[in-house]
């Protein structure tokens, strides 16, 4: 592996830092998104079962143990159930946003790993092109020697940076996907925790949408 790093010449070492971190990305991003880590059951129990009538600082206390970005929602909505609907809706919205933030964080820099990594391969094989010329003018194509270090650098590069990109791509898109999945049952879970909170006679009736709208919707969240 050593030989064939250096064979690849002085690109080799901006790729082996893009694999590093393309790696550690993707190890960070599986363990934050797991679904179970971002929709905590018990939270998800906690806003099927909310009863504004209840001990609200017992239930803010657990929320604040249990201490996920979720949890921390729960708490805000629990907060200032005293006001009025839209305006507890506008809270939540903001305070949601800053969670999606969470959730997309290093995604940008992952598309950045898949669209630059082949533009580095492609000019470590521009580097390596120019070494055989260069090597054909002084030598003529008797410096089989010269040649061979050109041509190896042109393809070891090529391939190390396709070998970043294309996993790079899959890792993105993945994770894009993951990330929408949770936005979308955050949203429901919040139009259940402001239904049971600003319902009257919320016990025995189904949600339904009210003149405000019970959820920031996910274009909302993402601040788009």
């Amino acid at each position: 592996m050593a030989e064939i790093f250096e064979k690849g010449g002085v690109m080799m070492y901006p790729l082996a830092f893009c694999w590093v971190l393309l790696v550690a990305i993707i190890i960070e991003r599986l363990i934050v998104l797991r679904r179970r880590r971002v929709l905590t059951p018990e939270v998800m129990q906690l806003i099927e079962e909310i009863d504004p009538e209840s001990d609200v600082k017992n239930t803010s206390a657990l929320c604040r143990a249990i201490g996920t970005p979720l949890a921390r929602l729960v708490e805000v909505g629990l907060s200032n159930k005293e006001l009025p609907r839209s305006e507890n809706e506008d809270i939540l919205r903001i305070s949601a946003r800053k969670y999606v933030r969470a959730l997309d964080r290093w995604l940008t820099p992952l598309e950045t790993i898949a669209m630059i990594s082949p533009l580095m391969g492609l000019l470590g094989t521009v580097l390596g092109m120019v070494k055989i010329f260069n090597a054909m003018a002084e030598g003529g194509i008797g410096n089989t020697e010269a040649l061979s270090t050109g041509i190896s650098e042109a393809l070891v590069t090529t391939i190390f940076g396709l070998s970043i990109a294309i996993p790079a791509l899959v890792a993105y898109h993945y994770f894009t996907r993951r990330v929408d999945g949770l936005v979308g049952e955050i949203e429901d879970r919040l139009s259940l925790l402001v239904w049971n909170l600003h319902s009257v006679s919320h016990r025995g009736a189904q949600p339904r949408e009210s003149h405000h709208g019970v959820a920031p919707t996910q274009e909302t969240l993402s601040g788009d």
